[in-house]
């Protein structure tokens, strides 16, 4: 790593002057190189097969996830369904394919391998995926010791700082407070979830807008209001989503406005809400840190770091201020 650092790190910190991370969480697998020397370098396909009449993979990454929706499910198969590998053979020879198209460069190169929790035979499972390939495992990082890593990279001393880690996950959103890289206290609350959210998205253009919409055309909605600029107005934020005129059914656009929606259903706010309070309570009892009024999360001295797809849209910009329920 670039520059030197007086502070001890944690002894889960990537050791040596250069290393790797595998990601293979929510349906991606993703490979992040870091060299204090010429810097960062990062890949990622779709974690998809497509599988021939034989069982045997014909197609990998962005190939084999154009099928979506078009293939069987027993025909296109999801290689890190649970961000681990279910079928090793699978696994490796996925992993074979990605090592061919974007390390030919290098014989070997052992990975710190991202895990939801500490568990032995999914250990054993990932050691048996990456055999006889380029990848070897060079341990295990949790999801908030990774993001930790990739937050701090120029200036490692910057994760022994205090951090709020927030995972808005598949079923629940979970947070953590981290001190001196070491977890201190942690919550989840499953009134709020990416499915959840999805779901009220959907359901409000199929009740207020008469449109049949499907679960990654609502995600690319969210998706796309995550990455909007802060400067937008909260209450002129029109979108596009994509889905089935119910009437006609034929395939249209039509424009979703986050503010009526809000205005239609209370539901998020009072989920966010709720998951706000109680980081605010442990945070005042655990950490000794009052919230601050406001959108997103506002703790004094304490840096929110989010992990994944949609977690910030909670924090910052349009939807975070929308979700402060001024009625």
């Amino acid at each position: 790593m670039s520059g030197v650092t007086e502070v001890a790190l944690p002894n889960w910190w990537p050791k040596g002057p250069e290393f790797t991370l595998l990601d293979s969480r929510e349906q991606t697998c993703r490979l992040f190189h870091w060299n204090g020397k010429a810097g960062s370098q990062e890949w990622s396909e779709p974690a998809y097969l497509r599988l021939g009449e034989q069982g045997a993979p014909t197609a990998w990454g962005r190939r084999a996830k154009a099928w979506l929706e078009r293939e069987s499910p027993a025909r296109l198969r999801q290689v890190f369904p649970q961000g681990w590998p279910q079928d090793s053979v699978l696994a490796r020879w996925y992993l074979e394919r990605f090592a061919q198209t974007y390390l030919a460069s290098r014989k070997r190169w052992k990975v710190l391998v991202t895990e939801d929790r500490e568990r032995r035979w999914i250990r054993r499972l990932w050691r048996e995926s990456l055999e006889d390939s380029a990848l070897s495992v060079d341990g295990f990082l949790l999801p908030w010791q990774h993001d930790l890593v990739l937050a701090s990279l120029e200036r490692p001393e910057l994760a022994m700082g205090n951090h709020l880690h927030l995972a808005l996950e598949e079923g629940v959103i979970c947070w953590r407070f981290v001190r001196r890289g070491e977890s201190i206290a942690s919550g989840k609350d499953a009134s709020l979830s990416r499915s959840r959210l999805i779901g009220l998205v959907a359901e409000h253009a199929r009740r207020h807008l008469r449109l049949e919409t499907s679960e990654g055309a609502v995600f690319d909605l969210l998706a796309t209001t995550e990455l909007a600029d802060s400067a937008v107005r909260e209450k002129a934020l029109p979108y596009l989503l994509a889905g089935r005129h119910l009437p006609s059914g034929l395939p249209t656009r039509t424009e979703f406005v986050w503010a009526t929606f809000f205005e239609n259903d209370p539901t998020l706010i009072e989920a966010w809400q709720t998951v706000k309070k109680r980081i605010a309570e442990q945070a005042k009892r655990c950490c000794e840190v009052a919230m601050e009024p406001g959108p997103g999360l506002d703790l004094p001295g304490w840096r929110v770091l989010c992990s994944g797809a949609l977690s910030s849209l909670l924090t910052e910009g349009p939807i975070a201020r929308l979700l402060e329920d001024e009625r």
